[in-house]
Order: structure tokens, then sequence, then C-alpha cells
């Protein structure tokens, strides 16, 4: 009794370990984006063009309760921007397509890391955003291909790094992996930027 046991759970680790290996995953579809997390709340025109022009993909435009800032897009029409906060709370001349909350973002982080073993994408976050602290990203199983697959198949946008925990020198870039592609958020575009795309 002791031996099957024993070789059933050597089993269950063999497959449980095939599902997550991130080694004979496909190199998932796309490539690396940079968000500019560098911004204030009310970024002027010449600020985001700064940072656009600095290598960045996408903009945030901070969401704060009570604050008083409208930002007009429509300077930049062919620019990407997203809005983090609560919705709402920041107003634009045209709606921002993708608007997301730091709580939930992190709430599809921590949901996954307990249930992503088995292969499941969370309710949690399931078409909506991750972030994912940079001392975090070995914690997700599968981690990268494997789990960028899944993400990819749920409709989920991971963005490795977050506010005021994003990569701002570029000693930091050996820690985001090559097969990674998701967006990364950049406290200093103007430092980051030209060391990436150069």
């Amino acid at each position: 009794m002791w031996n099957f046991l024993r070789w059933g759970l050597v089993l269950a680790i063999i497959i449980l370990s095939a599902m997550n290996a991130s080694w004979i995953a496909p190199q998932p579809p796309g490539v690396l984006r940079l968000i500019d997390g560098s911004q204030g709340a009310c970024p002027d025109r010449a600020a985001v063009q700064k940072a656009f022009s600095d290598g960045a993909d996408f903009l945030v435009l901070f969401s704060q309760p009570n604050a008083e800032c409208t930002f007009d897009m429509r300077y930049f029409p062919n620019r990407k921007f997203m809005a983090a906060g609560e919705a709402g709370a920041f107003t634009t001349e045209h709606p921002v397509p993708w608007r997301w909350t730091l709580a939930g973002a992190r709430a599809c982080y921590g949901d996954y890391f307990i249930q992503g073993w088995m292969g499941i994408v969370p309710e949690s976050c399931r078409g909506k955003t991750m972030v994912v602290p940079l001392e975090g990203q070995l914690k997700l199983w599968g981690w990268p291909k494997r789990f960028m697959a899944r993400m990819n198949a749920a409709g989920v946008k991971v963005i490795l790094g977050e506010p005021g925990k994003g990569v701002s020198r570029p000693n930091q870039l050996p820690n985001v992996p090559r097969d990674f592609t998701g967006y990364l958020w950049v406290d200093d575009i103007a430092k980051i930027g030209p060391a990436i795309r150069g």
C-alpha cells in the first residue's frame, strides 16, 4: 500500500511539473511593451510627448479621487493610454480603452498564485489586468512562457512591475525574462527606454 501511494505521489508531481513547465511551452506571441509610469496625475502635452519619444508604448493616466484634471488625447491620436485607479476619477476628451485598478490587478495575481498550479485562470483575472511584482514573478505557475500562454488565452493583460516599484535602472533589466511578452512598468522611461530600444 505504501509503495502504491509513493508512486502515485511521484506520478502526481511529474504531471504537475509538466503542466507548469515553461521550458516546453511554445513562445507566446507578441513583444515586450513599455508602460511609462513616471508621469504625474495630470501630465501636460510636453511631458507626454517626451515620454513617447523616450520609448514608451503606453502612458498611464493616474486616477485620483477628487482630482481636477482633464487630459485631451486628441493631440496624440496614434498613442495609447491607460487609466489606473478608480473608474471615473480621471476625465478625458475621449474614453480611455484600458482602465484598471491596482487593487483588482493585485487580487488577480494573488488568486492565480493559489489556483494556477492546476492550470486555472481565476475569474478575477479573465479579461482584466494583473500586476506582477518584480520580486514575485517566480512565484507564478508556468512563468514565463506557459503562464503568458494561459493569460493570453484568457484575455489577461499582464504588467511586470507596479507603481513606484517598476524598473528605474538599467541594471534591473536582467530581471525581465526574454520570453516575457507582456507590459513592463517603467518608473524612469528616459533611462530605460533607450536601453531597451537601443
